[in-house]
């Protein structure tokens, strides 16, 4: 929490403020952010985010023959979407900061590797979600990828059309 805490504060602030390094501002800032976190628009944006990705891992799930989700179905993809955003977060930084020569070499394909690697560990920990193998997970990473790009691109098309209409009435 303090990690994300920290470039959050150093990502949104301005650095032309005198105060900017102080102490006191610091507090009172990470204060600001960690209520931010779980009162405000973040909060809310990670939970959507989070059941857009159940649904794309129910459509990559269902594209693929090599990967099985069990009953219930959208309660373990909503799992399985909650594991795959905490691996990413955590275990991927540090599994591409030490292959970081190889991805290099291999421009980037090494990735794919990476995430089928998290793919095959999150099945390990979640019951109701199987992946054959290797191959099976690479493609279920690909598709993952493509179908929430997807899903995501019509969750901001929606937001932006609402903005829209809201100013027009006023």
């Amino acid at each position: 929490m303090f990690f994300l805490i920290f470039i959050d504060y150093f990502s949104k602030r301005n650095l032309a403020n005198k105060n900017y390094y102080t102490k006191k501002s610091y507090f009172s800032i990470k204060i600001d952010v960690h209520m931010a976190n779980f009162k405000g628009q973040k909060f809310k944006f990670y939970i959507i985010k989070l059941i857009i990705s159940a649904f794309a891992v129910l459509i990559t799930a269902w594209l693929l023959t090599g990967v099985k989700i069990g009953e219930p179905v959208f309660i373990n993809s909503l799992l399985i979407a909650l594991v795959l955003s905490f691996l990413n977060s955590f275990l991927k930084p540090v599994l591409i900061l030490l292959t970081i020569r190889v991805t290099i070499y291999t421009f980037g394909l090494f990735l794919l590797v990476i995430n089928a690697l998290i793919i095959l560990l999150a099945s390990e920990f979640i019951d109701g979600f199987e992946v054959d193998g290797f191959l099976p997970a690479i493609a279920f990473s690909i598709i993952l990828s493509i179908v929430t790009a997807i899903l995501d691109a019509f969750g901001k098309i929606k937001i932006v059309q609402n903005k829209t209409i809201e100013k027009n009435e006023q």
